[in-house]
């Protein structure tokens, strides 16, 4: 994890990837660390207790996205125990503010058996987001929700939501 690396690896930052141990924190550390560079999850099971969050900035219009990266779809795994909630967000801090170009690739997102869980990934200002050789599975609600941000009013169009979903190669 240096600042020259264009990975931040989790492991620099704690994560123990061991199904176990409560991960988000140290997931949370490496985003932030990351400004903008890809977050790399190294085989395992991480588990969260609370969804991996980017919020855009409140201060610019259009901020960096999440670039989450896997070591592989049967390799890398996110095992929730998010309950009525997504395991990963992508959202806006203020009205007409974007996380722009995110990328979530080569992993799974999955639920502990029992949690009551509301979708895998959750849209919400999110504009150019590409899901790659992902797999989404055992969610009590979507795969995939676009979620109309709260400070929109609810004509607002849907180009303000979320604009180029790029599926490739994943399982929903």
């Amino acid at each position: 994890g240096t600042t020259n690396s264009p990975l931040v690896n989790v492991r620099d930052f704690g994560a123990t990837g061991d199904g176990v141990t409560d991960d988000i924190a140290a997931i949370e550390d490496a985003i932030t660390a990351a400004a903008g560079r890809t977050v790399f999850l190294p085989k395992g099971k991480y588990l969260i207790s609370r969804p991996i969050t980017l919020a855009a900035s409140a201060e610019q219009t259009y901020s960096p996205g999440l670039q989450l990266l896997g070591e592989g779809m049967l390799l890398t795994e996110i095992l929730s125990a998010v309950a009525n909630d997504a395991a990963i967000k992508l959202t806006a801090a203020a009205q007409l503010h974007f996380t722009v170009d995110s990328e979530i690739a080569n992993l799974r997102i999955s639920v502990v058996p029992g949690t009551v869980n509301g979708a895998g990934v959750s849209l919400t200002a999110a504009w150019f987001v590409r899901l790659r050789n992902v797999r989404i599975y055992g969610m009590g609600g979507n795969g995939i929700e676009v979620v109309l941000h709260p400070e929109l009013h609810p004509d607002t169009s849907d180009y303000y939501q979320c604009l180029y979903l790029d599926i490739e190669q994943s399982w929903i």
